[in-house]
């Protein structure tokens, strides 16, 4: 029988290229001799590794689905829609997500607490007042009449003022929140044109011109107390923009009530 020739392949190896000899098509001896000691080594045979890799990575998935099931809802929440805080002036406040306005922050003077700025700019509006001559001081038994007209013809079509809690704060039951010399003078200035009383007109024959006196009082006090806005100067503002709408001034009245 004739013995097999040498078996020729069409390209040698890298290995047998590299050292100038016949390659045979078989692994190099060099490839060979790697594995040997790999395998006299004990190390893991290259399957073992994907199967070990397998299994990390199955224990890693499983460790961040549990992870995720962990995760607050409510801070995801929270961190999508934004979160109320209570910011230097006590208020409560509403920020998003993306604002940095509710971080903690060390004023160099410690700001003035909402319900003082308040009164401040409270007692600098009627200074002001005062002082330009528009101040208009009524007796109690006006004041007493004008109100009761306007909880009878005002309040009851147009619900503006809470009559408990305004009344709580005028007889200081309260911190006087819900009562303040803004909301009583546009109060007077709309219920005056409900009553026939020549005292509350600046012209004694013309009745349109009753509650004027309030209304340009109630002007000056709401330029102050706007710089620490309340609830009661938002009510003051729509009830002196009703008060100029009457005197067909819608635009102006419009101005003040906002759209």
């Amino acid at each position: 029988m004739k013995p097999a020739g040498r078996q020729r392949v069409s390209l040698a190896c890298l290995a047998c290229r590299a050292k100038r000899m016949r390659c045979d098509g078989k692994e190099p001896a060099r490839i060979r001799h790697l594995e040997s000691q790999l395998t006299s080594l004990g190390a893991p045979l290259p399957g073992a590794q994907c199967v070990e890799l397998g299994r990390e990575g199955s224990e890693a998935e499983s460790e961040t689905e549990s992870d995720q099931h962990d995760h607050d809802p409510l801070s995801e929440l929270t961190g999508l829609v934004g979160r109320l805080a209570v910011v230097d002036d006590g208020q409560l406040h509403y920020f998003g997500s993306q604002s940095s306005f509710n971080l903690p922050r060390q004023p160099a003077n410690p700001a003035p607490t909402a319900q003082n700025l308040w009164t401040r700019m409270q007692t600098q509006g009627l200074a002001a007042a005062a002082q330009l001559g528009m101040l208009t001081a009524i007796s109690s038994e006006l004041e007493d009449h004008l109100l009761d007209l306007y909880w009878r013809w005002q309040n009851s079509w147009n619900y503006i003022v809470h009559k408990g809690a305004f009344l709580r704060s005028r007889a200081g039951l309260d911190d006087g929140r819900y009562c303040s010399p803004l909301l009583l003078s546009a109060i007077f200035a709309i219920s005056a044109r409900y009553s026939d009383r020549v005292e509350l007109r600046t012209i004694a024959d013309d009745p349109s011109t009753s509650g004027n006196a309030f209304c340009e009082q109630a002007k000056i006090l709401l330029l102050y107390e706007s710089e620490a806005p309340s609830v009661t100067t938002v009510q003051a503002a729509a009830i002196l923009g009703l008060r100029i709408m009457s005197d067909g001034k819608e635009a102006l009245g419009w101005l003040y009530c906002g759209p």
